[in-house]
């Protein structure tokens, strides 16, 4: 396994909730040599406010003004600093093994440029097991 660090960064706008659910699965990962990156483009204060005190020891970013989803994300991509990077959603959840996942595949297929994961489906806060994409092949 390669032991080679890791720039998650999410992308949050005003879901708090969400947001905290997001950050405490993509802490409980099982590959640790990873730094998170919280880019807040929410269109008040009180969003960084609940983060900061929840997550003192996380790096946010905050967007002000707020950018278009595009602006935002091509932010992001202008900020990273790593070899591997993951732009990740804060209405998503990160399961425990995904960065290990990521790096066996980088470390079997190095002459990939992009990976891109399945998901499952939430529906009024209930977990599935609905596939998002149902054709999405493993390879």
């Amino acid at each position: 396994m390669i032991n080679l660090k890791i720039e998650v960064y999410l992308m949050c706008r005003d879901r708090i909730k969400y947001a905290i659910d997001c950050i405490k699965s993509i802490e409980s990962q099982s590959f640790k040599n990873f730094k998170l990156i919280i880019s807040d483009n929410s269109t008040s204060q009180k969003f960084s406010e609940v983060i900061t005190n929840e997550f003192p020891h996380i790096e946010l970013r905050q967007r002000i003004p707020s950018l278009s989803a595009v602006d935002h994300q091509n932010l992001i991509l202008d900020e990273v600093r790593s070899d591997y990077f993951v732009v990740f959603h804060d209405d998503d959840l990160m399961m425990p093994d995904f960065l290990n996942t990521m790096m066996d595949y980088i470390q079997n297929y190095p002459q990939c440029s992009a990976i891109a994961p399945n998901a499952l489906v939430i529906k009024n806060d209930v977990f599935t097991k609905i596939k998002f994409a149902k054709k999405l092949r493993h390879k």
